[in-house]
């Protein structure tokens, strides 16, 4: 009787294997127990470049998208977002829909002339099996330099300075390309350099070295008037400092560096 259930076994295999039927390690096993994310692939966008040749303030950049989807487990949806290189906020998002075995779309965003440099294109599927891989491609965006910037005017309120206190350096910039093509501004002093922010004292200024980002006492963000608060500590030696104020735009253009001085008293 032991032996019965293992010639069973034997006649069955060999029944199984006479009728070309699948084995058992052939048979389907249990369905996954984690539900297969979407995946995209090959991205496609056109222009991968867009040149601007006038003048407007305001360029509208057109563009077109398809991607490759894996579909995973269902009900996919494919979404894009551009976004400015090192910044977060997006400046157009929106979906793709089926189209040819594919997902595709096209929009357009728009941006003054000035702010040439690469776009960073994402797009993303999300799906029953959670969210998915993404792809990301570069939409450069270029336009001629009109010209440098230029430091129209300089100001420290107040001057002179008390022992202890504070002093806040503002310096009015002017761009023939606008105000977003000006890429820094640069406060100058023995060696040492600091960014005049126009961040309305958001903290987002800074370039590094000896500044760091931290609130800027700007008065209004994007106004081009970049200024920067300094605290003088008890103790600090009296007299002149001698200090220049530079401006620097996207193309690397520099504008003449104007001189300041901050009296300590």
């Amino acid at each position: 009787m032991p032996r019965a259930p293992r010639l069973l076994a034997c006649s069955v295999a060999l029944l199984v294997a006479a009728l070309g039927l699948p084995g058992c390690d052939e048979a389907p096993g249990p369905p996954a127990l984690t539900p297969a994310p979407p995946v995209v692939s090959d991205l496609r966008l056109t222009p991968s470049e867009f040149t601007y040749d006038g003048t407007d303030a305001v360029v509208r950049i057109p563009f077109q998208l398809s991607v490759a989807v894996d579909e995973g487990d269902g009900g996919v949806s494919v979404r894009y977002v551009v976004r400015r290189q090192f910044e977060s906020g997006a400046v157009v998002e929106g979906e793709l829909a089926p189209a040819d075995g594919r997902y595709a779309g096209e929009a357009a965003f728009e941006v003054a002339r000035g702010a040439v440099g690469p776009f960073i294109v994402t797009v993303v599927a999300t799906g029953a099996g959670g969210l998915g891989n993404e792809a990301t491609a570069l939409l450069r965006y270029s336009a001629p330099d009109l010209g440098p910037p230029v430091v129209a005017s300089t100001a420290v309120d107040p001057n002179p300075v008390t022992v202890p206190g504070s002093f806040t350096v503002s310096a009015q910039i002017n761009d023939p390309d606008g105000i977003e093509n000006v890429a820094r501004v640069v406060l100058s002093s023995g060696g040492a350099e600091f960014a005049l922010c126009d961040d309305g004292d958001l903290g987002a200024c800074g370039f590094g070295g000896t500044d760091l980002p931290s609130p800027s006492g700007d008065a209004a963000e994007g106004d081009g008037r970049f200024s920067r608060e300094f605290d003088v500590p008890e103790g600090s030696g009296v007299g002149d400092i001698g200090f220049t104020v530079q401006a620097f735009d996207r193309a690397g253009n520099a504008s003449e560096p104007v001189p300041l001085t901050v009296t300590l008293q």
